[in-house]
């Protein structure tokens, strides 16, 4: 059996028997859950820096951090994203939470997904983008850190089978970002910059300038987002300015230059017009929250469904021979 599914495997098996972490061995006794997790977790390190320094960047800018994990010689298993947020429990985090966002918040897909593929390591480095997780609205000194939880198993001494491993929830030491107030004239050169990075012919440039483009949120940024999301649907990077549209601040100028751009001639893309019904339906969701209460929950989840499909019916509709 291939290695990544004895890992899925021993994944699933700790899910499922959780609960045997909680009890004690037959005849043994158990420390204090919170004594126990923090002797067993004290040899790992979590380790968080921002490439620039000083960390000094524009509202708007990208922030790439670095981002390490030490267990000291411990050989644990950890579920950990290259560099994009996914589905991870990877949480960056800043004080005073004042002026920060996260974008995952402004996104009105709905999406069922796990953490992803475990590994087998003692250590890892990653660059990452801070932006992914957290946005930066305001100018000021922020403290920054990042919270990992449950991503990281570590093997307890003496013990077999299910209980041989242990969460461990870890937290980065605190680095200070300045943020600076808006500047027009950094804001314009930036876009410039970023419409250039769409010139190139390597890929991974291309969605760099996406990620910018993305983070930037700005009202020029909006319209630029739309142009370039119709310009190469089907292209990869083109995920990246989807994600910047459904985070954008400005979603009431991304909507009227979507819809703009179904009303002319000009080709559109299918996929557009997915993106055009989310949009409608956070517009009309947008004082609904999925409420808690399980069965209610099932209806609204059932009622965004259907005013989805009727949305996107609609603008196919409108879409007619353009559509491509």
């Amino acid at each position: 059996m291939p290695r990544r599914w004895l890992l899925s495997l021993l994944f699933l098996k700790l899910v499922a028997f959780g609960y045997i972490f909680a009890q004690p061995g037959p005849g043994g006794r158990r420390q204090d859950p919170i004594h126990e997790q923090d002797h067993l977790c004290s040899p790992a390190m979590l380790r968080f820096r921002c490439l620039r320094q000083p960390p000094i960047y524009h509202i708007g800018e990208t922030i790439q951090a670095g981002l390490s994990f030490r267990s000291n010689g411990q050989h644990g298993f950890m579920a950990m994203p290259e560099f994009r947020r996914h589905f991870f429990s990877q949480i960056v985090m800043a004080e005073p939470t004042e002026g920060t966002i996260d974008p995952l918040t402004l996104d009105p897909r709905i999406r069922v997904g796990g953490s992803g593929g475990w590994s087998e390591a003692e250590s890892w480095d990653r660059e990452i983008d801070v932006n992914e997780w957290i946005q930066f609205q305001r100018p000021g000194r922020y403290m920054v850190h990042v919270v990992l939880k449950r991503g990281v198993l570590l093997p307890v001494e003496g013990e077999k089978g299910a209980r041989a491993f242990r969460y461990c929830d870890l937290k980065s030491n605190a680095e200070s970002v300045e943020v600076l107030s808006p500047d027009t004239g950094w804001e314009a050169a930036e876009l410039a910059r970023t419409n250039k990075l769409f010139e190139s012919p390597s890929e991974g440039t291309r969605f760099r300038g996406a990620s910018a483009l993305r983070y930037l949120n700005t009202p020029a940024a909006a319209v630029a987002l739309v142009g370039w999301c119709l310009r190469i649907p089907d292209e990869p990077v083109n995920s990246e300015l989807t994600k910047g549209i459904f985070e954008s601040r400005y979603s009431e100028i991304v909507q009227t230059e979507l819809e703009k751009a179904l009303r002319s001639n000009a080709s559109f893309p299918a996929s557009a017009v997915g993106i055009l019904a989310f949009l409608e339906v956070r517009r009309q969701f947008i004082n609904r929250p999925r409420p808690s209460d399980p069965k209610a929950a099932q209806a609204w989840f059932r009622e965004y469904w259907d005013l989805f499909n009727s949305v996107k019916s609609k603008y196919s509709t409108a879409a007619g021979h353009s559509l491509r």
